[in-house]
């Protein structure tokens, strides 16, 4: 279904994208305080499928759910108050890429 797209996540580490081609690269989530991370892989998840639901490419996919995730922390409970397009959108340009492994 996904054609070859592998992802890998580590909590709050970086992410690791595999794309079809077998060009990879790193997602970075970005600073925020986290309350309880509870939900934030289904998120995050969530997040990258309605990117690719979307017709984006992967890199923009993953960093709208990297951005989505890491919101998601923010309060108790998986679904009590999940991130608005609005804040995901906000968030999204403090989502870092890169071409290799960071730290």
């Amino acid at each position: 279904i996904s054609g070859g797209i592998v992802l890998t996540t580590d909590g709050g580490n970086p992410a690791l994208a595999i794309d079809r081609d077998g060009s990879e690269f790193w997602a970075s989530p970005p600073q925020v305080k986290v309350l309880d991370a509870t939900g934030a892989g289904d998120a995050f998840k969530a997040g990258v499928m309605y990117g690719l639901w979307k017709g984006w490419k992967l890199q923009q996919a993953v960093a709208w759910g990297m951005a989505a995730g890491s919101l998601n922390t923010r309060t108790a409970g998986a679904t009590s108050f999940p991130p608005t397009i609005t804040e995901v959108n906000e968030t999204l340009p403090r989502v870092q890429i890169s071409t290799s492994r960071p730290g």
